[in-house]
């Protein structure tokens, strides 16, 4: 991540060949005269040179200044001379192959029962052990033989919506092999950032990334790209950090697969999390949830959902389409209530005696715009407003990230450009933070700030819009009072 540089446009990046000739690099300083690039890359069984220099110097560095990078990698070459490293990767990658790692079956079926997945067959075995493999040897493999043409897709995807608990299970099963064999390392390892100095790196710090913000992104996105331009990184970038932090989407990927739709004694007995009897009968009981909201919190099959409640005895409700009409519930309150007045679908469903799922289908046949979340420590839904919102905040914080939005919008304003704005509030993102603004723009209805003057300023509706979310991030900050 930290050598990968941001992207500057849309060009399909070959992140493989990039490593091969950063590590071609790494090889160079402090070597004799005669060990250039053409013989290191033999060395390390990088046959691809031309292809694997031209991705470091004219793909993905075209137009940019070489000097960090060729600093950071002199550097990195010196201090793992001095210092050495943890790992023994030639040793690693002698010693693991597709055919000599293993896995623990019987402990991936129990982890699938106690998430309500299906273990899948063939392909999903050679998925896991695609990851498996990853993770001992640090490098991305081909896929193995016999496998079709959608696998490598199903990899790069893995990485990105793989659930925690399923990265989990995979690095303590590396870690198992590592022992089986009597290798006393850690699974994985970089060099400190510390052992380079003077320069700044080309790419970005995973530490710069805020794990809660990257979480709240990744449960309203349905991609690794649509993820890539809200963070202004590339797709690798956020397929490294997932598998850094063990972050992903929420989204169920076809890349995990489905998941079962029969209850087995196994499944009912070790079931945890959103799946366990307690708390899943409060999300469906006394949250009003709908089955198929509930399964995707636990990343599994509506029909999981329906099945172990059935075997837990609870009593299921109606379908939404089969209730009877009810007078306390119209159109004008559902619009009153949700949308002028922010209050949660999951509050009015509580209220009114039905599901989510139920008001929701409403609002959508009533033509009324549904929030993509209502997690009420960012969204506005929360906050006890004197005064009903303008329809473009409405329009505006009907978001996950609703605070967020304004916050950056108060701040753009007095400074001389955007790329300024950027470096001062944004981490230096000026392509993110532009598209940022554009879309907020676009939702809103109207310009909101004025580019064309010497300082950035707001429009004359702008204006209006910048003082009622200087209001709003006013009532946010206030604490709330205790219940008694």
């Amino acid at each position: 991540m930290r050598l990968l540089p941001r992207p500057k446009d849309t060009l399909n990046l070959r992140v493989g060949a990039f490593r091969r000739g950063c590590s071609s690099f790494l090889l160079l300083p402090g070597g004799p005269p005669e060990l250039n690039y053409e013989r290191v890359g033999p060395l390390l069984d990088n046959r691809q040179i031309d292809t694997d220099r031209d991705s470091v110097e004219r793909r993905l560095y075209r137009d940019r200044d070489l000097t960090p990078l060729a600093s950071a990698l002199a550097q990195l070459a010196y201090a793992l001379d001095a210092n050495g490293a943890p790992i023994d990767y030639a040793r690693r990658r002698a010693t693991f192959t597709y055919t000599s790692i293993s896995l623990d079956h019987h402990a991936y079926r129990r982890l699938c029962a106690q998430h309500g997945w299906r273990t899948g067959q063939g392909h999903r075995a050679a998925l896991l052990q695609w990851y498996l493999l990853m993770l001992l040897t640090g490098e991305i493999h081909p896929p193995p033989s016999g496998t079709n043409t959608r696998f490598a897709w199903n990899c790069t995807e893995f990485r990105f919506r793989a659930p925690q608990a399923l990265r989990s299970f995979l690095r303590q099963q590396a870690e198992d092999n590592l022992a089986r064999h009597g290798i006393n390392e850690p699974l994985t390892w970089e060099p400190p950032s510390s052992w380079v100095t003077g320069v700044t790196w080309p790419g970005i710090s995973p530490t710069s990334l805020a794990p809660s913000g990257v979480r709240d992104l990744l449960s309203t996105i349905t991609s690794v790209h649509e993820a890539g331009d809200a963070l202004g990184l590339t797709p690798e970038h956020i397929r490294l950090y997932c598998d850094l932090t063990d972050i992903s989407t929420t989204t169920p990927s076809a890349a995990i697969g489905n998941l079962s739709n029969q209850l087995t004694p196994e499944t009912a007995e070790c079931r945890q999390g959103v799946l366990a009897p307690e708390k899943l009968r409060d999300l469906y009981e006394n949250q009003r949830l709908e089955l198929t909201h509930i399964a995707q919190m636990a990343s599994c099959n509506p029909d999981t959902v329906r099945a172990l409640l059935i075997h837990d005895e609870v009593p299921l409700r109606a379908r939404p389409d089969r209730l009877p009409p009810r007078p306390d519930i119209t159109r004008a309150w559902l619009r009153h209530e949700y949308v002028e007045k922010r209050r949660t679908m999951a509050e009015l469903a509580r209220e009114r005696g039905v599901s989510h799922y139920h008001l929701t289908t409403l609002a959508r046949g009533w033509c009324l715009p549904i929030r993509s979340t209502e997690r009420p420590y960012n969204a506005i839904g929360h906050l006890d407003l004197p005064w009903t919102p303008s329809p473009a905040m409405q329009a505006v914080t009907a978001s996950p990230t609703a605070l967020d939005r304004l916050q950056t919008l108060i701040q753009i304003p007095g400074h001389p450009s955007l790329a300024a704005a950027a470096r001062a509030i944004y981490d230096g993102r000026d392509n993110a933070l532009r598209q940022r603004i554009t879309k907020i723009e676009k939702i809103a209805g109207f310009q909101i700030i004025d580019r064309s003057a010497s300082r950035l300023s707001p429009t004359e509706p702008g204006r209006e819009f910048l003082r009622e979310a200087t209001k709003i991030l006013h009532i946010a900050d206030k604490p709330r009072p205790k219940s008694p």
